[in-house]
C-alpha cells in the first residue's frame, strides 16, 4: 500500500507529512511526561507517532536510495538499516530514562511515590519472601 501511495503522491510530499505526525505524537508524549496532559489524551500520541513513522519510512527510503548511484544502493540500504536499528535501541532507552527521571509524576500502574505496586521496584514494605526450594533438613542459605 505504501508504494502505491508514494507513487501517487510522491515521496517529497508524503515524507514531510509523516515527519509532522511523528513530531506531533512525540510532542503529545512530552506533554504527558511533564504532567500537562491527562493520561487518556496522552496515550493518543503513540498511535499518532506510529502512523507518522509508517507514512514517512517508505518515502524516506526511496529518497535516500534515489540519491545514490545503482552500484552504491546496497551500501546506502545497509546504513539505513543500521541507523534504524540504533534508533529502535536508543529511542526507548532514552524515553524510559526520561520517564524514570521523573518519579514524582504519578502514572498508570505506579504507586503514589512512583514505585511499582507489589514491591517489584523498590517498595520494601511490600516485599514477599519466596518459599525455599531446598530439601527438608538442608541448611538455610541467607
Amino acid at each position: 500500500m505504501a508504494d502505491r501511495t508514494v507513487g501517487r503522491l510522491g515521496p517529497d510530499r508524503l515524507a514531510p507529512v509523516g515527519g509532522g505526525l511523528v513530531a506531533a505524537g512525540v510532542a503529545v508524549q512530552v506533554l504527558l511526561l511533564v504532567g500537562d496532559l491527562p493520561l487518556p489524551l496522552g496515550l493518543l500520541g503513540v498511535p499518532l507517532a506510529s502512523l507518522g513513522m509508517g507514512m514517512a519510512f517508505t518515502p524516506l527510503a526511496m529518497l535516500v536510495l534515489d540519491q545514490h548511484e545503482q552500484a552504491n544502493t546496497g551500501v546506502a540500504s545497509s546504513w539505513m538499516s543500521l541507523f534504524g536499528l540504533l534508533g529502535f535501541a536508543f529511542g526507548p532507552a532514552v524515553g524510559g530514562s526520561l520517564v524514570a527521571a521523573n518519579p514524582e509524576q504519578p502514572r498508570a500502574g505506579r504507586g503514589a511515590r512512583g514505585g511499582v505496586p507489589g514491591g517489584c521496584a523498590g517498595g520494601g514494605e511490600h516485599a514477599v519472601a519466596a518459599p525455599s526450594a531446598a530439601p527438608p533438613g538442608a541448611p538455610a542459605i541467607a
